[in-house]
């Protein structure tokens, strides 16, 4: 979903928002559409009947969202393919995914995007550290932390168990506890690194001996 004016967090103000749906595997977009609070002629008290009036929504500008979902759930392009949506791919908006359950037949499953889930993580951790009692969580602790949750979920697509784990291991991780790491963990990488170059030179000094 997108507007044309940016929210500010705690302000949505904005006159018109359009939404798409996507095809996850073939990048197409389905269908569209869109959500107009003003029109310039109504406003100018004109009749409807007698301009191209595209004022078609008067909530708003949050629950633009969950109406565009529910009207492309719904929509007769998709009908008409015989076309049903099993998965919503999109951000942490509960209102949007409740509205497409509330209007469909069929469940829904609701999966959470990279960027958004990524974002959402970030935004807690600053949640967290805006509290008196953990001041320790600083800015450059949120990053750290941001950066190690990102790269769990980058290379572990496909496979949510490792993505699972490897979430888990953050917080050990972090206090330098590498019992639970991975081959990501460049502690493991250089602890590897040294065994090896150890064998190699125990290997040497053996063949060395014999001659």
């Amino acid at each position: 979903m997108g507007w044309s004016k940016r929210g500010a967090g705690r302000s949505y103000d904005s006159l018109n928002g359009f939404g798409a749906i996507v095809g996850v595997k073939t990048g197409l977009v389905l269908d569209y559409a869109t959500c107009n609070r003003k029109c310039k002629q109504c406003d100018m008290e004109h009749d409807p009947r007698n301009h191209d009036c595209r004022k078609n929504f008067w909530g708003s500008a949050k629950a633009m969202e969950p109406h565009v979902a529910q009207n492309l759930m719904n929509s007769t392009i998709l009908k008409s393919q015989n076309v049903e949506v099993g998965v919503l791919i999109g951000d942490d908006d509960s209102s949007t995914i409740a509205a497409c359950r509330a209007t469909s037949s069929h469940p829904i499953v609701k999966f959470s995007d990279t960027n958004h889930t990524s974002g959402g993580v970030t935004k807690e951790l600053y949640k967290i550290s805006n509290k008196r009692k953990h001041k320790e969580l600083t800015k450059d602790g949120i990053v750290y932390l941001h950066r190690c949750f990102t790269y769990a979920m980058t290379t572990n697509k496909g496979n949510s168990a490792a993505m699972a784990w490897d979430i888990q291991c953050i917080p050990y991780h972090a206090f330098n506890d590498h019992s639970k790491c991975g081959t990501w963990c460049g502690f493991v990488k250089i602890k590897r690194t040294m065994i090896i170059g150890l064998f190699q030179v125990v290997f040497t000094i053996r063949n060395y001996s014999k001659l």
